[in-house]
């Protein structure tokens, strides 16, 4: 059982990670773009 909880949170910690890298990728692309222009 308390493995499932390790591992259902490790998973919960990666997700968040590439959302953050999503995100901060979006934000770059954003600032990038409106530099160009």
């Amino acid at each position: 059982m308390q493995h499932d909880i390790v591992g259902v949170n490790h998973r919960y910690i990666e997700a968040k990670k590439l959302i953050h890298g999503v995100m901060r990728d979006r934000a770059l692309n954003v600032k990038a773009t409106d530099n160009a222009g």
